[in-house]
């Protein structure tokens, strides 16, 4: 893990993910933008604490990559942090 200046917190709620499967299908994405850069993905996923049941934790520079290549990410963007939790793995 890289000491990135902050992390974007992606969270999702049941709806997110049971009725509408946007982790999945944004997790497809993101591997996939990935294989177009040859920048070094660091996207974290841990457990959420609130009405969020899943976070992810997105390095700066990953997510300027996949903003620079039109990954629709940020909608579901809850917050930033200086460092993901201990219990966060890699996506």
């Amino acid at each position: 893990m890289s000491a990135a200046s902050k992390w974007h917190v992606v969270g999702f709620t049941a709806d997110d993910i049971i009725t509408a499967g946007q982790d999945s299908r944004l997790a497809l994405v993101c591997h996939e933008a990935a294989a177009q850069s040859d920048l070094v993905f660091e996207i974290l996923q841990a457990p959420g604490d609130d009405v969020h049941l899943l976070r992810w934790y997105i390095g700066e520079p990953t997510a300027q990559a996949l903003d620079a290549q039109g990954v629709d990410w940020r909608r579901f963007r809850v917050g930033e942090c200086d460092a993901p939790p201990a219990q966060a793995f890699s996506l």
